[in-house]
């Protein structure tokens, strides 16, 4: 049996992962800006026939873009056990691809909240108590996604399961042996994305509107330059906290011809420095405001698209706490293919315990008598019988 290659997908690259390939095809290197179903099928199909790579056996991992986390809170009274019987809790880490697919739901909860308080378990609520019924669900964006897949298979790529890059991130055992959840930091070209796992399973799916190269467009009109130069400048002194030797240090940038700008390296580094803490703030905000307690026994994994020096620090600083950056180069087929496999062994393992046999009732047997057998026996045992029974002597 032939491995799998796992295909990641986000609205700034595809990147693709197999035994012997590690690539990163960004979309703004071919001049592409905004990336349809189809653009995307189409640069998947022209990578993998590049690399020699088979077109089946695809895993399609979807970044946090991707990933739709929704809840719901009914209002009801309970007025039997079997009241909410239709609402099953269910969990699928690798969702399987087959072609009528319309569903691409991972994960639905239900907790409900009765008197102030939270439980998982129906029958804990009371009898003709009025209750809450909070549903959360996860899936995978189903318009994209259905949309993508279809335009995969016009191109003859057949994939076989779709998961949630989150689950596929190198992070080290010993941080996850003491951390209840991680959050995913993503920073692409546009936007940034903060995803929460707990379990394995993305419990709630943030953005904010703002990304990367916000810090290039800050750079180009806080010195009145070109958003070209500005990633120039950035990716040759980007700086988030400048070394006190650099203090003085001015950069020449060529403006037209023979004409020069002086730009100090403080102020470059200063201005750099201001537009990640709005960008990092931002997404930090917004995450607060879906989960107070996010910050807790929390594991902080994050990816960018391009990397500054000092960046990294300077999230510390905010967080006050470590976090993990990794970048295309830290993904290992090996561990990706160990994980894949386990979560597929996990959920045929929990398709089976969630199977029950269905019980065959037997219907009930009843014998019946015609009407005229009936009345032939009233009138027997009204009118006949007693004058059979003689009296005793």
């Amino acid at each position: 049996m032939k491995n799998e290659t796992f295909v990641f997908i986000s609205s700034d690259s595809v990147k693709i992962y197999s035994e012997n390939i590690k690539k990163e095809i960004c979309f703004e290197d071919k001049g592409v800006r905004n990336v349809s179903p189809l653009i995307m099928s189409v640069i998947i199909r022209e990578a993998l026939d590049e690399y020699a790579l088979p077109d089946n056996n695809i895993v399609l991992v979807p970044g946090p873009e991707y990933v739709v986390c929704s809840e719901k809170i009914t209002s009801h009274v309970k007025k039997s056990n079997d009241q909410e019987t239709f609402v099953k809790d269910m969990e699928i880490r690798v969702p399987e691809v087959y072609c009528d697919m319309t569903s691409f739901i991972m994960s639905q909860k239900t907790r409900f909240v009765c008197n102030g308080k939270t439980v998982r378990n129906f029958e804990a609520v009371p009898l003709l108590q009025k209750y809450f019924a909070n549903r959360q669900i996860t899936e995978f964006e189903a318009g994209y996604l259905t949309e993508l897949l279809a335009n995969l298979y016009k191109n003859d790529i057949a994939v076989k399961n779709i998961m949630p890059s989150d689950s596929l991130m190198p992070v080290s055992e010993t941080k996850q042996a003491y951390c209840d959840r991680q959050i995913l930091l993503s920073f692409g070209r546009d936007k940034t994305f903060a995803s929460v796992s707990e379990g394995g399973v993305i419990v709630k799916s943030i953005s904010y509107a703002s990304g990367m190269h916000k810090v290039a467009e800050d750079v180009s009109n806080n010195f009145n330059i070109s958003v070209n130069t500005a990633v120039k400048m950035i990716d040759l002194y980007g700086f988030v906290f400048l070394p006190k030797e650099y203090l003085n240090y001015v950069i020449d940038v060529p403006v037209y011809g023979n004409v020069y700008q002086n730009i100090g390296l403080a102020d470059l580094t200063y201005c750099i420095r201001e537009s990640l803490k709005e960008m990092f703030n931002g997404i930090l905000s917004n995450l607060s405001a879906k989960m107070r307690d996010y910050d807790i026994n929390s594991e902080f994994v994050c990816e960018t698209s391009v990397s500054i020096n000092g960046m990294g620090d300077l999230l510390k600083l905010i967080l006050n706490r470590d976090v993990e950056f990794i970048s295309c180069e830290d993904f290992e087929y090996r561990n990706m293919i160990n994980i894949y496999h386990e979560f597929v062994k996990y959920d045929f393992e929990l398709k089976k315990q969630t199977e029950t046999p269905k019980v065959q009732v037997q219907p009930e047997v009843t014998e019946q008598q015609p009407a005229l057998m009936d009345k032939l026996a009233n009138l027997f045992n009204s009118r006949i019988k007693p004058f059979l029974l003689e009296p005793d002597a």
